[in-house]
């Protein structure tokens, strides 16, 4: 209901807003859903993401897999973490439905909530992480490149 009520004070403010909920009972999409002008309500089903996830990993894994390979990558699934994999994949995608709007997210009672915003903060430091790697990779190409030029000169080998 927190969430809904924020999206509806942003919309009596003026702005446009894009509702999106991860809660299972999907109660806002069926009661807001066209009933408010300015306010788009989307729900990311986990039931439907969690098959769509499968499948895609399936269809990028397993034409190089052998019989039993593909039985350990299925059981692999059915993880109860599979589902909250599902919906973290999915989130961003339904971000991008509200690109013009502000997007407002329901989720589902705490627990849920505090594994999305956990998994969301895991991607953005493992993100800054990958940037801070590729950071220093140039640095230390970049002073071994100063070092061969310098050795180059001491050397006698330069032009």
């Amino acid at each position: 209901m927190v969430a809904a009520a924020l999206a509806l004070g942003l919309i009596q403010l003026g702005k446009t807003v894009h509702l999106n909920t991860t809660h299972p009972a999907a109660h806002l999409a069926g009661k807001l859903n066209g009933d408010v002008p300015g306010l788009h309500v989307s729900r990311i089903d986990p039931k439907v993401e969690t098959q769509r996830y499968v499948d895609k990993i399936i269809v990028a894994k397993s034409p190089g897999l052998d019989a039993q390979e593909r039985a350990v990558l299925l059981e692999g699934f059915r993880s109860p973490c599979t589902e909250k994999v599902a919906v973290f994949h999915a989130f961003p995608r339904n971000v991008c439905e509200g690109r013009r709007a502000l997007v407002v997210l329901d989720t589902a009672p705490t627990g849920h909530s505090m594994l999305l915003m956990d998994a969301s903060g895991a991607s953005t430091a493992n993100d800054a992480q990958g940037r801070r790697a590729r950071k220093r990779a140039r640095r230390h190409a970049a002073d071994a490149t100063a070092r061969r030029r310098v050795h180059q000169v001491h050397s006698g080998d330069a032009a």
